[in-house]
């Protein structure tokens, strides 16, 4: 193996261990965060979600989160439930509810 091909993987590995090391670090910390607001971490990153948006539907937050639609309501009553977020039907489509955050929510 030629030095300079040496020094490109090694460089790879290096920046590798490095992301893996900020990935766990950034894991630890939201998971902190979490737990101080009183969420788990996929309720918090849902919210997060859900904040950033403004407003999504329960299928679109699914969509976001790969979570199942079972999953996104039991998401979804928790953080109502604790006055992240509040339902809101839809205008354009009585089936469905909006989920917006809670006004409060942004003062935690």
């Amino acid at each position: 193996m030629s030095s300079n091909t040496q020094k490109r993987f090694e460089m790879l590995e290096a920046f590798g261990q490095a992301f893996r090391e900020l990935s766990t670090v950034t894991v630890f910390f939201h998971s902190v965060i979490a737990e101080r607001l009183g969420l788990s971490l996929t309720d918090h990153k849902a919210f997060e979600i859900i904040a950033r948006k403004g407003a999504v539907s329960a299928g679109e937050l699914s969509e976001l989160t790969g979570l199942t639609t079972g999953a996104v309501t039991g998401v979804i009553d928790r953080l109502e439930r604790t006055g992240f977020v509040r339902r809101e039907p839809d205008p354009g489509d009585r089936r469905r509810v909006i989920i917006r955050p809670h006004p409060d929510s942004e003062s935690r």
